[in-house]
């Protein structure tokens, strides 16, 4: 008898959708776009083992930005597509013994958030400095969004992702047309289930 398949409901599946606030010429509006569920690894450094980050860049030089630094000594792995027990052992293996990999993919929910205005947003929920020098294209930090622990990377110039547990996604979704309000944003949810 082979086991069922799990079957994870978007957490943003059904959420507030559409244009919201000033539209004006557009220059300055946001898009907000919930991401589809996708793989999020979490990779816990053993001590005394040394950096590993060139051999995660190894492992994940395909994806771009896969490789986000997630604390000292913590990395999280992003990608497209799940992965299975097997292919998580078989990178578990690959890093020799000098970490850990936990899988987060259920509980990580990612949601884009792009355009002109979009550092004058995430400034009024974030505590970091968010202009392009001193947070440049690949570059992430956890941090809190208002009360809330994300993970945040600068993707593009004008664009940022998010991952925000999965049980607080509809929150910060809220928060953020909230706070585009005065930009305009048009809000890409994902369908109901």
């Amino acid at each position: 008898m082979s086991e069922p398949e799990l079957v994870l409901r978007s957490a943003l599946g059904g959420a507030k959708s559409g244009g919201f606030g000033a539209h004006g010429d557009g220059k300055r509006g946001l898009i907000l776009t919930a991401l589809p569920e996708r793989c999020v690894i979490q990779v816990l450094g053993a001590p005394g083992r040394g950096d590993i980050t060139s051999r995660l860049g190894e492992l994940a030089r395909d994806v771009p930005h896969a490789v986000r630094i997630a604390g000292p000594s913590q990395w999280l792995l992003v990608g497209e597509a799940a992965v299975s027990g097997a292919a998580l052992a078989g990178l578990q293996d690959q890093l020799d013994g000098r970490a850990s990999l936990v899988d987060q993919s259920h509980g990580r929910v990612g949601i884009e958030i792009a355009g002109a205005a979009v550092e004058d947003v995430l400034c009024k929920g974030v505590g970091l400095p968010l202009d392009l020098a001193a947070f440049p294209v690949g570059k992430s930090a956890s941090t809190l969004f208002g009360h809330v622990s994300v993970h945040l990377t600068r993707t593009a110039d004008q664009r940022f992702e998010i991952l925000v547990g999965r049980g607080f996604s509809v929150s910060v979704w809220e928060d953020l047309i909230h706070m585009a309000l005065e930009f305009g944003v048009e809000a890409i949810a994902l369908p109901a289930p």
